[in-house]
């Protein structure tokens, strides 16, 4: 026999005996409304952020640009400000060039030491130039070493003149505007 005539002939014996067609069951239907001044509910409490930075400024000049106002929602590393601070480049330039000098120094050294241990291998040169020619050429290496730490540490005081979001957040408070001063120590922060 074929199953679906078993279902059919299933379906059609409860509908001939009414089992399907039984009472409606009444449904209640509520419309949404907005709750009024009256129904409200106060509580007292407090809100804090679940992360806060002060920020302060490690360099010292005058603020360039001030990107951001009190209520602005911003995203990690985006500029807040922007401090202007030519001395700062200039002494960038005198460092780079000061490096220059000292790897050229450093150069030189080298150029003299490999002649003088070429002239000591036919005893035309004496060990005591030898070790001073050496002395010379560590000298100066190291001389170049500080020269670029110089530089690089510039540098990082030339990234320290944009101020950005240490992370996603909202602006809560402004103590800056463009042409301020700012000291790069923050312990003269209010």
């Amino acid at each position: 026999m074929n199953p679906n005539f078993r279902k059919f002939a299933f379906l059609s014996a409860v509908l001939a005996s009414g089992a399907l067609y039984a009472d409606p069951v009444p449904v209640r239907t509520a419309a949404p409304v907005p709750a009024d001044a009256e129904g409200s509910l106060q509580t007292t409490g407090r809100t804090a952020p679940a992360q806060q930075a002060h920020l302060f400024s490690r360099a010292t000049g005058t603020i360039a640009e001030c990107r951001v106002d009190i209520g602005d929602r911003v995203k990690a590393g985006d500029i807040l400000a922007v401090i202007e601070a030519p001395e700062i480049a200039h002494k960038i330039a005198s460092a780079k060039a000061k490096v220059a000098q000292m790897k050229s120094r450093a150069e030189l050294a080298q150029a003299l030491l490999g002649r003088a241990e070429s002239l000591a291998k036919t005893n035309a040169v004496s060990a005591e130039t030898l070790d001073e020619r050496s002395s010379a050429t560590r000298t100066a290496e190291a001389d170049q070493l500080v020269a670029e730490a110089e530089l690089h540490e510039l540098e990082v005081m030339q990234d320290f003149l944009t101020i950005r979001a240490p992370f996603q957040g909202t602006i809560t408070a402004r103590r800056i505007d463009k042409g301020d001063h700012v000291n790069g120590d923050s312990s003269a922060a209010d």
